[in-house]
């Protein structure tokens, strides 16, 4: 719970966002006869998008807290043997072993960012949510018609001066849980057939044969159309109850009062409004799997806030204004 805000803050939304501000109701009037239900509807957004992050994060948290307590024993003994060694291995602060977490790794494409973020992208995190594996987008040509093209395992949209050529050189891992590229050589491939591609399309699911597999990487076919999430949306509410019940259990044996009456109330049905609203709100999840995705490295975060800075008036609230997006491409 006290790494909500920090969470929270990797997100591209802007600082004004009630999915950062999360005290930013406890400031405001509570006259407002609308109070309780702007509370809820906040927590409702915030709770899709913690599910995800914990989903894709849970597996690397043991190795995380091992790693925290090495360094911690170096700064009291004034060394940072741990550090070195992990830049002789070529290991990054976001790379975790995570030896009992199953994979699910889909080829980046070559198609706009849009569509891969429209179909490719968040199918394939809804297909990981639901299999319970680790979503990993690679750069590697994995398939027999990928390979054909000749080795071309960059990602197109990567700039020149990013040495990954992948998805990394703009945004957060999707998850802390990392492959080697021998990993990737010896993967169980999925959808080289014109049968596969309509199961995963059709089903949104691996077929059970595949449930033993540790990775299995999948052709960028999936599409959004007609996606059932009403489970996926089960599941991430089991996922809050377990947070929400973790965050009581703390206070009560710290004494520590985490969060309002208020917002205790809006948490509890908003835990019930992700399954409830799912006709209201079809697509409440898909939106929080884009905020997901789109979670800038702090390179670009740092970057785009001083250009918004430069470009955003200062007065601007943004939950008032109306965004329109202008496309310099043959569809404008």
């Amino acid at each position: 719970f006290s790494k909500l805000s920090a969470i929270f803050d990797e997100t591209i939304c802007h600082d004004q966002s009630p999915l950062k501000q999360i005290s930013q109701k406890q400031q405001q009037q509570h006259d407002d006869p609308l109070f309780l239900e702007k509370l809820t509807e906040d927590w409702y957004q915030r709770f899709f998008y913690l599910a995800m992050h914990w989903k894709f994060h849970q597996p690397a948290l043991e190795e995380y807290q091992a790693r925290k307590k090495c360094m911690e024993q170096d700064a009291r003994d004034g060394t940072n043997h741990l550090e070195t060694w992990m830049e002789q291995h070529n290991i990054g602060i976001m790379d975790y072993e995570c030896p009992n977490a199953k994979f699910l790794v889909a080829a980046v494409g070559s198609v706009g960012f849009g569509a891969f973020l429209n179909t490719q992208a968040a199918m394939t995190i809804l297909l990981a949510l639901r299999t319970g594996r680790m979503p990993i987008f690679s750069v590697k040509s994995l398939f027999y018609w990928q390979k054909e093209k000749g080795p071309r395992d960059i990602w197109l949209l990567a700039p020149t001066q990013c040495k990954s050529k992948d998805m990394l050189c703009y945004f957060l891992p999707t998850t802390p849980c990392a492959l080697l590229h021998e990993d990737l050589a010896n993967v169980t491939l999925y959808g080289s057939t014109m049968k596969e591609q309509n199961y995963l399309r059709q089903k949104m699911n691996l077929p059970s044969a595949l449930k033993t597999k540790r990775i299995v990487a999948i052709n960028s076919g999936l599409q959004n159309k007609g996606v059932e999430v009403t489970d996926l949306r089960t599941a991430a509410q089991a996922i809050i109850g377990e947070l929400m019940e973790g965050w009581k259990k703390h206070q009560q044996e710290s004494h520590q009062k985490l969060w309002s009456d208020e917002d205790w109330k809006a948490m509890e049905q908003a835990q019930k409004w992700m399954v409830e609203k799912s006709v209201e709100d079809p697509t409440g999840l898909i939106r929080q799997i884009y905020v997901y995705l789109l979670r800038p490295n702090p390179h670009y975060k740092s970057l785009l806030k001083e250009r918004l800075s430069a470009l955003v008036p200062p007065d601007l609230v943004p939950a008032n204004a109306v965004g329109l997006a202008i496309r310099g491409s043959d569809k404008c």
